[in-house]
């Protein structure tokens, strides 16, 4: 699908970013930490604090507060120049993704130390929450604001880093798709999923928005500008938190950071553990029924002593179109929604939808005779053409239509998330990747494919 076919569901196009996916630099992130490791250079150190501050200022801002954000920020960066060589070690660096969960870390780790604190003063009186800065905020981002994070955190790290890039960092599909090492078409898939799981968070937790304010409030709303100082501070604590410094950085900004560090030592050990038991299989194509055996502690941390998936039913994709509208300009889009992958699409005449290419829109009205009106109603009857191939589907408005593609829905991990995916389709499982590979004609089972060794593996529906 080209980039244009999600701009509704997305939002306008996304603003200047920073770091490798949006200010159109040849140095990317990687390579700044390389230079920092290799040639101890404070310049190159001092660019990738100048590009990720917001992103990490403004995380701990929500999280926190202003009154420990700066903390927290400068706690992060002490944390990536202490991770800095073996980050640099990596093919290809997600630097964003990595900052966030590191922020959430130091934030947790900081709100503890500020309870303790409150506890040995005996405060009686449970302090208050800082107001939130929304003079020139609108309603909509007053609603999303005290919950997004949580949204966030609670999406799988593929899919978070997706939204994060496209619409913190202000990436392009093409630059989502290189820096997470998939397609520009799987890119844009994954990011109207991600997004879409996060809408339904928000719904459950009272925020009612549409999908396109939604994307609209997270590509202008989510990265506010940190202070000139923060990014001074930060480079002077992470800098100092390593030894290249002396002095720097705030007492606070090092505690956190060592909490930092303990808390993903722990993580990672946990998620080692559960990732080598997420498939228990024979061989290449064995039919397994996916379990997860996993030690005591590990069970105990994520509250489940089993997960895996579970394939639940294969069924044809049915496309219904809904409406059309007029952009400025002129320019009409078409909405059209898929039942059972739960998506919705707004896109133009020659643009893509679920692999086929809307080819024409002819209008068409008729009278219809309703019951107790006098006068016969106009109902819109418009067609909308998609072809693929030799495949040709004629859409007629509010008419489900069945297509030729297949939707397994699937149950992921202890919480039994519920994923549609089609053939080609992407999903992460505990830090694993596996991409739809193959749906028999039976509709029975799927055959996934484990991206990392190539391995696959057979659900049957039921199992």
């Amino acid at each position: 699908m080209e980039n244009t076919d999600l701009r509704q569901i997305y939002g306008q196009e996304p603003c200047a970013g920073g770091g490798n996916t949006g200010r159109g630099t040849t140095v990317n992130d990687g390579e700044l930490l390389k230079q920092y490791v290799d040639e101890g250079s404070e310049p190159a150190f001092e660019e990738l604090v100048k590009r990720h501050t917001d992103l990490v200022y403004s995380s701990a801002l929500r999280r926190v507060g202003p009154g420990s954000a700066e903390d927290v920020a400068q706690a992060v960066f002490v944390v990536l120049a202490r991770k800095a060589p073996k980050l640099a070690r990596r093919s290809t660096v997600n630097l964003s993704g990595w900052l966030f969960r590191a922020t959430r870390f130091a934030a947790l780790d900081a709100l503890k130390k500020e309870r303790r604190r409150r506890e040995r003063e005996n405060a009686a009186a449970e302090g208050s929450r800082e107001e939130m800065q929304a003079q020139q905020m609108s309603e909509e981002w007053e609603q999303v604001k005290p919950v997004l994070d949580e949204g966030l955190d609670r999406l799988s790290r593929g899919d978070r880093d997706a939204v994060l890039l496209r619409f913190f960092r202000g990436a392009s599909f093409a630059e989502v798709g290189e820096t997470m090492g998939i397609s520009e078409n799987t890119a844009a898939k994954r990011v109207s999923r991600a997004l879409q799981k996060l809408h339904r968070f928000l719904s459950r937790k009272g925020v009612t928005l549409s999908m396109p304010i939604l994307s609209s409030l997270l590509a202008s709303r989510t990265t506010e500008a940190a202070p000139p100082e923060i990014t001074a501070s930060c480079t002077t604590a992470a800098l100092a938190g390593v030894g290249v410094l002396a002095g720097g950085g705030t007492i606070s900004a090092l505690l956190i950071a060592d909490g930092v560090m303990k808390a993903m030592a722990v993580n990672r050990i946990i998620t080692t553990a559960v990732a080598t038991c997420v498939l228990l299989t024979a061989g290449t194509g064995t039919v397994v029924t996916v379990k997860r055996a996993v030690t005591e502690h590990a069970a105990i941390a994520l509250g489940r002593e089993q997960t895996g998936m579970r394939l639940v039913a294969v069924k044809p994709v049915t496309l219904e179109y809904k409406a059309a509208s007029t952009l400025p300009g002129g320019v009409v889009e078409y909405q059209i929604n898929t039942q059972y992958d739960e998506r919705t699409y707004f896109a133009r005449l020659g643009e893509e939808v679920e692999g086929y290419i809307l080819a024409k829109h002819e209008a068409r009205t008729e009278e219809r005779d309703v019951s107790g009106i006098a006068k016969p109603v106009v109902v819109d009857i418009s067609e909308l053409t998609l072809e693929r191939g030799n495949e040709r589907i004629v859409l007629t408005r509010n008419r489900p239509v069945k297509s030729a593609r297949y939707s397994a829905h699937l149950l992921l991990g202890p919480d039994d998330t519920d994923r549609y995916l089609g053939i080609g389709d992407t999903f992460n499982l505990e830090g694993s990747e596996y991409q739809v590979a193959e749906v028999p004609p039976k509709l029975d089972r799927i055959v996934l494919r484990r991206t990392a060794d190539d391995r696959k593996v057979v659900l049957l529906v039921g199992e």
